[in-house]
């Protein structure tokens, strides 16, 4: 396996929310990105700041970067981290590089994601001679390609996006109330209901009293015949 792993474990583990393995899905989620009303980002860089940097790092790859690491980096130890990078199929967050073109301060984000899109296109559609990497050396077209649909990826899931959907919140459920609820609900009575109760409870007792005392006199008649 990779003697860098090491390496990875010490810059930080990819959130491995977005990967992609061309150029394609990138442009299809930064179609998501586009129609997105709610945009915030993690870590130190603003959203414009964000889409700047994976548009000149593109365009970079055509032109030639103002920069890059040591003949030793771009041949021994850049290309074995990229060969690493393949095999994991995305760019672990925090790798780190410092090539952000001075002075180029973004724009609003519309023009930059405009901006992102269109060398995107232009790279898809370019013949001439790529750029080396000013970490991972010469690369052929379809490892170019790799490169920057992992480095998207990995900056996108820098950015939590998605739509206001302006739903409200469902109301909620009144829970029917159990069998010995029931019961105890059924035997409450208003004032008026427990007056009338009371009335014949009192009426009946009565009647079952004066029906003894007529049965006791009958009885006592009877016996004095």
């Amino acid at each position: 396996m990779f003697p860098y792993t090491a390496f990875y474990a010490y810059i930080g583990e990819s959130m491995k929310k977005i990967q992609f393995t061309n150029l394609d899905e990138a442009m299809l989620e930064l179609e998501k990105l586009e129609k997105a009303t709610v945009i915030k980002t993690l870590g130190e860089w603003s959203y414009p700041q964000i889409l700047n940097h994976l548009r000149f790092f593109i365009e970079c790859s055509m032109k030639g970067f103002p920069e890059s690491r040591s003949s030793f980096i771009r041949q021994s130890v850049g290309p074995n981290l990229f060969k690493n990078m393949k095999q994991i199929g995305y760019m672990p967050a925090g790798f780190r590089n410092k090539f952000l073109k001075e002075g180029d301060a973004p724009e609003d984000s519309k023009t930059e994601l405009l901006k992102l899109r269109s060398a995107i296109d232009e790279f898809v559609n370019y013949s001439g001679k790529l750029a080396e990497h000013p970490i991972f050396g010469s690369l052929s077209v379809e490892d170019w390609h790799l490169v920057h649909s992992y480095h998207i990826a990995n900056h996108l899931n820098f950015i939590n996006y998605g739509k206001k959907t302006g739903l409200k919140k469902p109301a909620a459920k009144k829970s029917k109330p159990s069998g010995s609820t029931k019961k105890t609900v059924a035997k409450k009575k208003t004032p008026a209901a427990a007056k009338k109760i009371v009335k014949k409870t009192v009426k009946k007792s009565a009647k079952k009293k004066s029906a003894k005392s007529a049965a006791v006199k009958k009885t006592k008649k009877t016996s004095r015949s």
